[in-house]
């Protein structure tokens, strides 16, 4: 899936067949960084799309998890990384907004902020 959200023509598609719920699994589940790096990545590829941006976030948490994930200081930084490019690409949607914020998404990206320029 993470190749194949490399073309913009299987945005939709990806979503439309459940990729979405597929990739959350693999970010949440996985004990493999790499896995959880390539899933992150290609659900970010996914939000790229301007008319995915509500589905991706209507079903599945997807929010919950991503923002989980990037205040997660345990996980891998590149992972985080890409968690938080999906959630940018996410809030390009106004409609997404409200939700981001009552899950905490703000502060989620500022720890992040904060941890990069930390090891530094």
């Amino acid at each position: 899936l993470a190749d194949l959200s490399t073309h913009e023509e299987m945005h939709e598609r990806i979503v439309k067949k459940g990729g979405i719920k597929t990739l959350l699994t693999l970010l949440i589940k996985s004990s493999d960084p790499e896995g959880q790096r390539y899933s992150a990545l290609a659900i970010a590829n996914c939000a790229s799309a301007v008319f995915n941006r509500v589905a991706i976030t209507q079903e599945n948490d997807t929010l919950l998890h991503l923002i989980s994930y990037i205040k997660n200081e345990d996980a891998d930084c590149l992972g985080r990384s890409y968690c938080a490019m999906a959630l940018g690409n996410l809030a390009a949607e106004p409609r997404n907004h409200e939700g981001i914020v009552k899950l905490g998404g703000t502060g989620a990206l500022i720890g992040l902020l904060r941890n990069n320029l930390d090891e530094m």
